[in-house]
């Protein structure tokens, strides 16, 4: 039983030829990924050293909890003058990225002004190291001043300068008042300029409102815990003294604003509660002797208890007339809900107390809501839905009449509950007029003496609030810097740099190898045409004709007779003593020719009788690569009937067993003459004396002259020539075998490099006595599958 294959096995078997293809392509190039990788670690390490080494500085504080401070200081909290745990937190943070917090660092440290020198790879900022310092005349003019200067230092004493690119070699002393563009300037020096003579130095300025914006922005502040009132600041920075300088400053900024505001609040409240108890002192003083008099002019009873009952009972009446004129005012809402046209759902416990009315309500909620849902089947026209309106408008004034009646009914409990007020109202008109004057005065001095009493307390309260005064945070940690420099990060410029350089040749080689239209080897013919390949011939290493010599050992000559080999084992089932080979390629140049004339030499230089016919009648080309002369040939045989084949056959001198039958004079008519009786005759002559012919015919592209001839060949070699046809023409040679226009066919690749494939396919010239071994490259031992 023959062997089924497995077809899975085979898909992973070519995938897994098809990866290895792949790798291999981009391998064989290794030395452009090494270069591209070399130049880019190069690139990276310049990069490196250019790049400003950039440190972490860090400070953390503690905002102060004001509600968790002393007991004599928690009562002032009511006054907004102590903060909360949480809330106030996170209002510091953004008090600390202020734009007027900054603004008052930058002006405190001179940050719009950056005195820069130049060094071997990259600037240096001085900062506090720098030996000359600019002074304004006018403080506007430095708040606002841009652009910059280049000082020259020709000695200790004179200078020259460049501003905004304008050149002038004038000069100029040192620590005197100068007139420029800006106004008067002074460039002071101090004892570090002696190290800068014959040097340059670059002063960068800025506005205070560009300073902000640029400091405001690189400061991070953030909690480093959310459930703890710590919180740090960071600065990424070249300069560790300036940035320490700039975080230090904005916590003492923040500090000192913070105090100021405290005791700013403080005094104006003080301000306030001193003011208001000399008024609060006069009120009083005047309550309390019209008090004094009252009591002297008027005799008073003690009324309370009375006074309570009626009071008492007014309320009760009054409280219930409230509720049923509330109602009362539902019921008209309910009316008018009622006069609305389209009519839906009736609003239901709303507060009406009537039980009935309340029943007729949810009837009529209850069968609107069966119309609504009898409306998703049927139609407004539909009887039931008439029913449903009909039925609708009858409870509708079912509930109308109820609301009429509720609403008499309440009229007629308001009428009494009224008159029932007014005999407690007389009621209390008879309490003496001179106790509800007394209770007036009374309340106005208990309401002058707790204010009084309130804002003595608070007076005490500031004052203590003002002496404790504080910073609103306590520094935990001073600005400090990381160890070593976080920036640049070396490990991921290098992996950038590298990995750069490989994706970069992978890219092009990618690009190249995707607009690559050229068979490069079998491989690219074996994914389109499912038909055997039975040799690949490599590229001549001369620009000369190639001829095998009879005892060539060389990769060429071992791949021709590994040809023949399979060659003959494709004919192995021809019934004929003669077999006949037919060589034709889809165009011109691909070297079919050349292969015919070697397959011939290869056979007779085993023994065989072969014959090499000439049928490329329009452009024949084997007595040129022979370097034979122009004979009668095959167009003469056809015509001349009186030619004999003994006529048009000629030797060569490389062996006696090949014989070149030439083409002849090339005839007007090509096609017609291959389609005589005449030609079917000399072949039938040649297979008498011969083991082998081989026809070299045209391009089967071009003419048509070669599927006249398919008919005398036992097998079709179809050659494709490698780095010269373009793969879209294989759609061709595919088209051939689907319409089966030859009976065997089968494809010789010729001119193979041995850079553009995977080697030569076959193994010639790699040991069986032939030619020296050539080992493998690197790369292809490394992928080579086992098996």
């Amino acid at each position: 039983m023959s062997e089924i294959p497995d077809k899975n096995n085979a898909n992973f078997q070519d995938e897994r030829i098809n990866i290895k293809t792949q790798v291999e392509y981009y391998l064989r190039h290794w030395k452009w990924f090494l270069l591209a990788v070399i130049i880019a670690y190069a690139y990276a390490y310049y990069e490196i050293r250019t790049i400003v080494p950039q440190y972490k500085i860090v400070s953390s504080i503690l905002i102060k909890d004001a509600g968790g401070g002393s007991p004599e200081l928690a009562a002032l909290s009511d006054l907004g003058f102590m903060k909360s745990s949480k809330g106030g937190v996170d209002d510091e943070i953004q008090i600390l990225r202020s734009r007027t917090l900054m603004r008052q660092v930058v002006e405190e440290l001179n940050l719009n002004i950056e005195y820069v020198s130049k060094g071997y790879l990259r600037p240096k900022e001085l900062y506090n190291n720098s030996p000359i310092i600019i002074r304004f005349l006018n403080d506007t003019v430095k708040a606002n001043a841009r652009g910059n200067f280049v000082l020259y230092i020709h000695d200790k004493d004179e200078f020259s300068y460049v501003r905004n690119d304008e050149i002038s070699n004038e000069k100029f002393p040192l620590n005197t008042w100068i007139d420029t563009n800006l106004g008067s300037l002074k460039f002071e020096t101090n004892s570090r300029i002696d190290q800068y003579v014959g040097r340059e130095i670059y002063i960068q300025l800025n506005s205070v409102e560009q300073s902000v914006n640029l400091y405001q922005y690189q400061i991070n502040i953030y909690f480093p815990d959310k459930y703890s009132r710590v919180i740090e600041l960071s600065m990424v920075s070249p300069n560790v003294p300036k940035a320490k300088d700039i975080i230090n400053k904005l916590v003492e900024q923040y500090n000192e604003d913070a105090i100021n505001d405290t005791k700013l609040v403080a005094n104006k409240t003080s301000e306030f509660i001193d003011e208001r108890l000399r008024i609060i002192s006069e009120d009083l003083f005047k309550v309390e002797k019209d008090v004094e008099s009252f009591k002297k002019d008027n005799s008073l009873i003690d009324i309370n208890t009375q006074s309570q009952e009626f009071l008492s009972g007014r309320r009760t009446y009054e409280n219930r007339r409230i509720q049923l004129e509330t109602e009362l005012q539902l019921i008209d809402y309910m009316k008018d809900y009622l006069e609305r046209p389209n009519l839906e759902l009736l609003p239901s416990k709303i507060g009406l107390t009537d039980p009935a009315l309340q029943t007729s309500i949810n009837e009529y909620n209850t069968l609107w809501l069966q119309k609504d849902k009898a409306l998703e089947s049927v139609t407004e026209k539909n009887p039931i839905i008439d029913n449903y309106n009909r039925d609708l408008e009858l409870l509708k004034q079912k509930v109308n009449q109820g609301l009429d009646n509720l609403e008499s009914n309440i009229n007629i409990q308001i009428s009494d509950l009224t008159n029932q007020e007014r005999r407690f109202q007389g009621g209390l008109s008879n309490i003496p007029t001179q106790e509800r004057e007394f209770r007036d005065i009374e309340r106005q001095q208990q309401i002058k003496e707790q204010l009084f009493l309130y804002l003595l307390t608070k007076r005490e309260e500031t004052a203590i609030a003002s002496a404790a005064t504080s910073a609103s945070s306590k520094i935990i940690d001073k600005a400090y810097s990381s160890l070593g420099p976080v920036l640049p990060d070396k490990r991921s410029i290098y992996m950038k740099y590298i990995i750069a350089g490989i994706i970069i040749p992978f890219l092009i080689l990618f690009v190249i190898n995707l607009l690559d239209t050229k068979v490069r080897s079998s491989k690219d013919v074996e994914k389109l045409i499912k038909k055997p390949i039975i040799g690949e011939i490599p590229k001549s290493p001369s620009k000369e004709h190639y001829i095998v010599k009879t005892h060539d050992k060389s990769n060429l000559a071992e791949s021709y007779r590994l040809l023949d080999t399979n060659l003959e084992f494709l004919l192995s089932d021809a019934q004929s003593s003669c077999k006949s080979i037919l060589i034709t390629s889809t165009i011109s140049k691909e070297g079919k020719t050349s292969i015919a004339t070697n397959i011939g030499l290869t056979l007779a230089y085993s023994g065989k009788r072969v014959a090499l016919i000439e049928l490329d009648l329009r452009a024949p080309k084997v007595l040129q690569y022979l370097n034979l002369e122009k004979a009668s040939g095959v167009s003469n045989f056809i015509v001349d009937h009186d030619l004999s084949i003994d006529d048009i056959i000629i030797d060569q001198s490389l062996t006696p067993n090949l014989k070149i039958i030439p083409s002849g004079d090339i005839p007007p008519n090509p096609t017609d003459l291959l389609k005589t009786k005449r030609l079917g005759e000399l072949f039938a002559q040649l297979e008498e004396q011969f083991d082998f012919i081989i026809i070299d015919t045209a391009p089967v592209s071009l003419v048509p002259d070669t599927f006249l001839l398919s008919k005398y060949a036992d097998v079709c070699a179809y050659v494709i020539k490698a780095n010269y046809l373009d793969k879209r023409q294989l759609k061709y040679a595919e088209m051939l075998v689907n319409d089966e226009r030859f009976d065997n066919v089968a494809f010789i690749v010729n001119g193979v490099t041995k850079d553009k494939g995977v080697g030569y396919g076959y193994g010639y010239g790699y040991g069986y006595g032939y030619g020296q071994p050539v080992p493998l490259p690197w790369y292809k031992r490394l992928l080579k599958f086992r098996g």
